[in-house]
């Protein structure tokens, strides 16, 4: 999995926290990622004889979790509610953090640039009140359309590699790639856009209508202790007590069985691919003509840097450094050549 958005914002964090917040960032990413694997090792082994699913007992693969609380700390006094209401707060807290960015974002992004009246303060805080009712009743209205589309974590996952792949994709070619130029980014950028947004729909809507479904582990309704109704795979006509054999035939739709853990990854190699190819086919930049800083420090040290600040012979000004060995022939003939310059103030300076 990747986190794009959130590892652009390290560069502004000041340098002697700049190393704690990254090594911080991926060790609360990867124990998150540890806790997520064992709860679900967990639900596998409470009830891979006694399946929820197969019982209607539960619907949906997203109400495993809640009743495996309620399996084993029922008889608890209070705990159910705590990680009911553990839950409730993590979702409403994602849920206003968004609506708030998305209101910031439709005001500086959309009213500003298109529009030339200036709003007052006033003006200003009902307008981003207004876009964040628009936006929530939008989201409540998804509601129905989102519980038709599977498990919600990969349906949020697959939406958010739409554009987390091209974004790592660019940002990637801004550190690691100095010879990438702006038609290349673009091109690089736009391309995994549509790629990503074609696959990610495509693949999560066949596995919404049943043409993809993916083997699963073996589960049984042996050590069941109440009376249910066996639930059937309406689409393959079968019980559900065992998806281990079922694959779909088609070949046709083997590229849209890729995990959805993978789209990220695929989204930023599209974005790499595309980005260098039209860089090599137009003009590439020169990496010299790039500000250091911007790139990563062992790339920095395969970029040499140019003989003068500016050479005659490419008339490209290298604004970012200065000849470190310039011995006194070579600097008397190189300043004989250069014009005299004029300053903001019209003075001349040679």
């Amino acid at each position: 999995m990747f986190y794009p958005l959130s590892i652009l914002l390290f560069p502004s964090i000041h340098l002697p926290l700049h190393f704690r917040a990254l090594w911080s960032f991926f060790f609360g990413i990867g124990a998150v990622v540890v806790i997520c694997s064992y709860c679900g090792l967990l639900i596998y082994a409470t009830f891979h004889k006694c399946d929820p699913l197969t019982t209607t007992l539960a619907r949906e693969k997203d109400q495993l979790l809640p009743l495996l609380v309620m399996e084993i700390l029922g008889d608890i006094p209070g705990l159910p509610g705590i990680f009911v209401a553990g839950i409730f707060s993590a979702a409403l807290s994602s849920l206003s953090t968004g609506l708030n960015a998305m209101a910031a974002v439709v005001l500086e992004d959309f009213y500003k640039p298109f529009f030339q009246k200036e709003l007052t303060e006033k003006q200003t805080y009902f307008f981003m009140k207004a876009t964040v009712i628009i936006t929530g009743a939008i989201c409540l209205g998804m509601v129905y359309v989102v519980e038709k589309l599977g498990a919600v974590l990969q349906l949020a996952m697959s939406i958010g590699a739409i554009a987390n792949g091209p974004s790592l994709g660019l940002s990637t070619m801004g550190i690691l790639f100095p010879w990438v130029n702006a038609k290349g980014a673009l091109a690089g950028g736009f391309t995994s856009l549509v790629f990503m947004a074609w696959l990610c729909i495509k693949a999560q809507s066949m596995i919404s209508s049943g043409d993809i479904a993916f083997p699963e582990k073996p589960v049984s309704t042996e050590g069941c202790h109440y009376h249910f109704t066996p639930k059937q795979l309406k689409e393959f006509g079968v019980s559900t007590t065992n998806l281990t054999g079922i694959i779909h035939p088609d070949e046709e739709y083997m590229f849209y069985r890729l995990s959805y853990l993978w789209y990220c990854l695929v989204g930023t190699s599209v974005a790499l691919f595309v980005g260098m190819l039209v860089s090599f086919l137009t003009q590439p930049t020169d990496p010299r003509d790039i500000d250091p800083k911007l790139l990563a420090p062992f790339i920095r040290k395969y970029i040499k840097s140019r003989v003068y600040p500016n050479q005659p012979e490419d008339g490209i000004i290298y604004a970012y450094g200065s000849p470190k060995h310039l011995n006194a022939p070579r600097a008397a003939n190189y300043k004989a050549d250069v014009s005299p310059l004029t300053n903001l103030n019209g003075n001349q300076n040679m």
